[in-house]
């Protein structure tokens, strides 16, 4: 369900990526993900660290052959920080949403 949830997320994107964090909030006004992204979107909760680390290594693994994933490592990694434990998906808009956007 996760896979399809992601596939869905990143069809029609510029550039996306999987992550793991306990402040997303936080996360996503951090200045790498604020010049290069324009949303996050938090796919998955848990109070488990591992079980976090696992769907985060499992989730790039299976899209690392996606021409827009900015994924260059196998994820699990950076500090733990306290529970909740979320896995996102960062993603930029296209160009072509991007100048859609000024018409709407």
């Amino acid at each position: 369900i996760l896979r399809r949830r992601v596939r869905g997320y990143t069809r029609n994107v510029g550039e996306f990526k999987i992550g793991r964090t306990s402040t997303p909030e936080a996360r996503s006004n951090q200045p790498d993900y604020v010049n290069a992204y324009d949303e996050m979107i938090v796919i998955y909760e848990t109070r488990f660290i591992e079980h976090a680390n696992e769907v985060e290594r499992s989730l790039i693994y299976y899209f690392s052959t996606h021409d827009d994933n900015r994924n260059f490592r196998g994820g699990g990694g950076g500090p733990s920080g306290r529970a909740p434990h979320y896995v996102y998906v960062v993603r930029s808009k296209t160009l072509l949403d991007t100048i859609a956007s000024f018409f709407k």
